[in-house]
């Protein structure tokens, strides 16, 4: 994954503030504004300078995505010669997939079934948050350097395969 994906959960409003006192030795009065811009409230710390993308969770996409990471997991071990056979594979999606994103129960585990074959059992369950890296492989294939760090996603899905290599 590239992007970490958090929800907006609120809408800060604009804070406009003025208050006035006086200073009884002197006799001078202070007045201070405070001035806030309205912002969006997110499920997660944004710093100053962190890179903000707005998705939009929608059912063709996700089905695009799964299909797309299904077939680079397919070429990837077909080009390892890891390309043994697939015993069992546990899904695990987050509960804001499912019915209530593509309308029909099941859509995801049938999808990964079939993109292994059809032939290995799975099974799995729903969860809240699922854990995964954020982040870039780089380098050459016989050289990789990780640069990932492990956070908790939302709105994706987890296959764990088992089989021979």
């Amino acid at each position: 994954a590239d992007w970490l994906v958090r929800q907006i959960i609120g809408q800060v409003p604009s804070v406009r503030e003025q208050m006035s006192w006086s200073n009884r030795m002197s006799g001078i009065q202070y007045t201070a504004r405070r001035v806030s811009d309205a912002g969006l409230a997110v499920d997660a710390e944004v710093r100053a300078g962190d890179e903000v993308r707005f998705h939009v969770r929608d059912a063709t996409a996700a089905k695009n995505d799964l299909d797309l990471q299904l077939r680079r997991y397919a070429l990837e071990r077909a080009y390892t010669g890891q390309a043994g056979s697939v015993d069992a594979c546990l899904v695990i999606p987050c509960v804001g997939r499912g019915r209530l994103l593509f309308g029909e129960s099941g859509s995801d585990t049938r999808t990964i079934g079939a993109a292994l074959g059809g032939q290995a059992a799975v099974g799995g369950f729903f969860a809240n948050g699922e854990l995964g890296p954020v982040g870039a492989v780089v380098g050459s294939a016989s050289a990789p350097v990780y640069r990932r760090r492990t956070h908790q996603h939302d709105y994706a899905v987890v296959a764990v395969v088992f089989g021979e290599a």
